[in-house]
């Protein structure tokens, strides 16, 4: 099968799976609606709506919450932390919030100020797979995701654990029970050529975790204008942009 055949069949596995899962009203209402930080680059068909790019270009915000992350840069400003996040290849959104830090004069007396913390928050690698079809989770108001669910790409993403009870299952119960663990960020449905088809999902454990609040804090997570689906069938990064993926760093 040449690429281009293989693409077409993916992307027409991916319209029958978006169909399969608006079809099936039962998968509403396993969460509240709380935001579920996105572990991918949301898809924005409206600005008006889901904010993508007010504040910053290519970010909608989330305001008075964040996410645990050890990915902690010196940033000390919004702009610098926002330039931080587009260094690292695998960085999909940043949290930028004050916190009182230990500080010392030129005297050597010690005082505590205050000061913005900038930490970056790691997403989904992709992964080439022209039998597979992968959905990330989008929990936030505005975005057009139906039944919790938004159409990533043709393919698949690194480090997914396949559930083996749902071997052989449809899309859409892969979906619900992605949705049903607030750990799970999104799924890949693969197809073999005999037929077989089988269910994987990626999580992150910062996820789990309900989001923190605080008066001042603001995450923000990349988005762009929607695009034809074409544009979604991205090929991972090359290895010398893998290289450049995000490290922890330990606060002080």
């Amino acid at each position: 099968m040449t690429i281009s055949c293989a693409i077409r069949a993916a992307v027409a596995v991916s319209i029958a799976g978006a169909l399969s899962i608006r079809d099936h009203a039962h998968m509403r209402g396993a969460h509240p609606m709380i935001p579920n930080l996105p572990r991918t680059v949301l898809q924005s068909r409206s600005a008006n709506s889901t904010g993508c790019g007010g504040d910053l270009p290519g970010y909608f915000k989330i305001e008075g919450m964040y996410w645990q992350s050890s990915y902690r840069t010196g940033a000390r400003n919004i702009t610098a932390c926002m330039q931080d996040c587009g260094k690292a290849q695998n960085c999909v959104g940043f949290s930028a919030r004050k916190g009182w830090e230990p500080m010392q004069d030129e005297l050597g007396a010690r005082f505590m100020q205050e000061r913005m913390r900038c930490t970056l928050h790691k997403g989904l690698q992709m992964q080439a797979d022209h039998r597979a079809v992968s959905y990330t989770k989008c929990q936030v108001e505005g975005f057009e995701c139906e039944n919790g669910f938004q159409f990533s790409h043709a393919g698949t993403w690194r480090a997914g654990k396949q559930i083996e009870d749902l071997d052989d299952e449809p899309l859409d119960f892969c979906a619900k029970a992605c949705r049903k663990d607030r750990a799970c960020v999104g799924f890949t449905h693969r197809e073999t050529k005999e037929g077989d088809t089988y269910c994987f999902h990626f999580e992150n454990e910062a996820n789990k975790v309900l989001p923190r609040r605080e008066t001042g804090a603001r995450t923000y997570s990349k988005c762009a204008s929607a695009v034809e689906d074409s544009l979604f069938l991205q090929a991972p990064g090359s290895e010398d942009q893998q290289s450049q993926a995000l490290v922890s760093t330990t606060e002080s």
